[in-house]
């Protein structure tokens, strides 16, 4: 899990009790899981939006 975010990043995915797993700050990501393995395309789709594709 992500313990902490600065003022700056955007928070894009927590679990049910709050914790962090997914974090956006301008173009970089990061998760505290792997979303290849899911079936739920929108970071896939985000990742390329912000590649510029």
């Amino acid at each position: 899990m992500i313990e902490s975010v600065g003022p700056d990043v955007e928070v894009l995915a927590t679990l049910p009790a709050g914790e962090i797993v997914a974090a956006r700050q301008g173009r970089l990501l990061a998760t505290a899981f792997h979303p290849e393995l899911t079936a739920d395309p929108r970071f896939h789709e985000l990742f390329l939006q912000l590649a510029g594709k």
